[in-house]
């Protein structure tokens, strides 16, 4: 991500950009999420572990995910998100990303301390309709 591309989503109505610490230096990090909220948007700050996290606070981030995936052997461990929640701070938003099937992942989160569960391949393999009501009776 770079400062035009936050302008284009800006100007296209973006309310959220999305920061992969993965992919920023820590200064890059910075720099980047104070422009998404200078450009009036919050910094949605995806982590994959301990160190990632830990860098995304650093940098005060009010909205962040962990996301179950591992980005080089694509692997997913439902577990992570319980494994880092006690690293949160009380006025983050928890965001727990990726390794949701079914209504049960959802209630693992949940009951992990997750505020948002992000579903993503759940909703595009499957009736959304369906699959979408049982997430939300969880």
């Amino acid at each position: 991500a770079n400062e035009y591309q936050l302008l284009e989503a800006r100007a296209f109505g973006a309310d959220i950009a999305l920061l992969i610490v993965a992919g920023l230096d820590q200064p890059t990090l910075r720099r980047l999420k104070l422009f998404t909220e200078e450009l009036g948007m919050t910094a949605f700050v995806e982590t994959h572990d301990r160190v990632e996290l830990e860098r995304a606070l650093e940098v005060e981030s009010k909205f962040v995910g962990v996301n179950a995936r591992d980005l080089s052997t694509f692997e997913t461990n439902r577990n992570l998100f319980g494994e880092l929640v006690h690293l949160f701070p009380k006025d983050v938003i928890k965001v727990a990303e990726s390794a949701v099937r079914n209504a049960d992942d959802v209630g693992h989160y949940r009951q992990a301390g997750a505020d948002v569960v992000l579903v993503g391949e759940a909703l595009v393999t499957s009736d959304a309709n369906s699959t979408l009501r049982s997430f939300l009776e969880v």
